[in-house]
């Protein structure tokens, strides 16, 4: 049969078969009137039953479903998005001055941009300080690794933390950037049609003994984590009206501590 006869079969094919249901629910509607049982009208399957009858049928491979959504991307893995300036110093002692630098921070790995447009890659664990000067703060920060803590803290060896303050009570931000798949859109809970990096990064007390602890920016967490000194810091931040939300406060507050 050439294509045109397909055609004229499958649209004859269709008039009858819409004929013979109005047939048949005429011939209900006259049995009902006269008081007879008739046979239910046909029913279109639905989109569903249609699938199960495919998954009984052992066919449900053949069904694919797309998500044809354009997944974007907020927030970024680099400590800076853009490239700044600073120094670094490797373990084996080499320095790296004049340079710009991009600090991945899930990957621990340090991008270094020199002359020119190619940049080379470090990993964290052979850097053993870096110095970096954004363009909206005042003061340069400094990046070292932390020696090894006596308790279970989630530090690994490739992590560079941000010294605030080192002393005999020393404070440290470790940078952290999760990463968080787009969702499908559900009515519970979070959904997303992006890709995210989330900026999670925490606070570390690290006491005289080798111990850390994660802190809050609070008078309630660090005076916690300081445990003995809880009192004496208390006592200085409330004589002195500091805010303990501002990272040099707390630092004026610990060095106090070591006098």
């Amino acid at each position: 049969m050439d294509v045109y006869g397909k055609s004229r079969f499958c649209e004859e094919n269709g008039i009858m078969t819409r004929t013979t249901l109005l047939l048949a629910a005429l011939l209900g509607n006259w049995l009902v009137a006269r008081g007879q049982s008739a046979t239910p009208p046909l029913e279109a399957p639905t989109v569903q039953q249609s699938l199960n009858s495919l998954g009984t049928s052992g066919n449900m491979s053949a069904v694919r479903t797309f998500d044809g959504r354009v997944i974007n991307l907020r927030g970024t893995p680099l400590l800076y998005p853009d490239w700044t300036p600073g120094e670094a110093t490797l373990v084996n002692g080499a320095q790296i001055t004049n340079a710009r630098f991009k600090y991945n921070v899930p990957d621990k790995r340090l991008l270094v941009l020199r002359q020119g447009k190619d940049s080379t890659q470090v990993e964290g664990y052979n850097v053993q300080s870096l110095t970096l000067q954004p363009m909206n703060t005042a003061e340069p920060q400094r990046y070292e690794h932390l020696p090894p803590l006596k308790n279970d803290v989630s530090i690994t060896r490739g992590d560079l933390v941000r010294v605030i303050y080192r002393g005999p009570y020393t404070l440290v931000q470790l940078p952290v950037k999760s990463f968080y798949k787009a969702t499908s859109s559900s009515p519970y809970g979070e959904a997303r049609d992006y890709n995210e990096f989330r900026d999670e990064s925490v606070y570390l007390l690290v006491r005289p003994d080798g111990t850390a602890e994660k802190v809050k920016l609070t008078k309630k967490s660090l005076a916690g984590a300081l445990q003995q000194q809880a009192d004496a810091f208390t006592k200085f931040v409330k004589d002195n009206r500091l805010d303990v939300a501002l990272e040099s406060d707390v630092a004026k507050a610990l060095a106090a501590l070591s006098k």
